[in-house]
């Protein structure tokens, strides 16, 4: 695929080669972060999440073959008869990554829809249908889209502050200590 995609758009392009559970690439190198159709075919989903994550300051979307889906079950059931490129394939619910996101991130704000695709008999209705919000909520969808945003997490090791302070002299000093004398004449005067 990376040559496929370097004869079509040579050095306008900088393409990596590296697996997804060990990204070559710093903390925080990117704005966001893609996995379409990547999930599905890695030995270690959770460490591939987790260095998305890693290298990614803002979202990440994650994008994914439901495992209910119709079309899902459907290349299980073809992959038991014939070999299949998707008979390697581990699909994912929304809920099975939603687990996943949130045991390595906590409680961070996750959003996500599906896609239905439906026959194209009558293109203006079905496009309609597939553009409802009850229609992409379904969590039946073929294709599953999540957007993860990435809440910032600062690792800090509290520093002890050594300081003497020193005695004041001078005209602070004898201020200061007239003070304490008048407030203190004040008050018996009060009494």
């Amino acid at each position: 695929m990376l040559d496929i995609k370097r004869a079509n758009l040579g050095n306008r392009v900088d393409m990596h080669r590296g697996f997804a559970e060990d990204l070559p690439f710093e903390d925080n190198s990117f704005n966001y972060a893609c996995m379409i159709a990547c999930l599905e075919f890695t030995e270690n989903p959770k460490k591939a999440i987790e260095e998305a994550c890693r290298t990614a300051k803002n979202k990440l979307y994650i994008g994914v073959f439901n495992k209910y889906a119709l079309k899902s079950i459907e290349r299980r059931i073809q992959g038991v008869f014939t070999s299949t490129f998707f008979n390697r394939a581990r699909f994912f619910s929304i809920g099975e990554l939603k687990l996943m996101i949130r045991d390595l991130l906590g409680d961070v704000p996750i959003t996500w829809k599906t896609v239905c695709p439906f026959p194209s008999a009558n293109g203006n209705m079905s496009q309609r249908i597939q553009r409802s919000k009850i229609i992409q909520r379904c969590p039946f969808g073929e294709y599953t889209g999540i957007a993860v945003t990435l809440v910032p997490r600062f690792k800090t090791n509290p520093l002890t502050l050594k300081y003497k302070t020193k005695p004041t002299r001078g005209v602070l000093a004898t201020k200061k200590s007239l003070n304490v004398t008048k407030q203190q004449n004040d008050s018996r005067k009060s009494v």
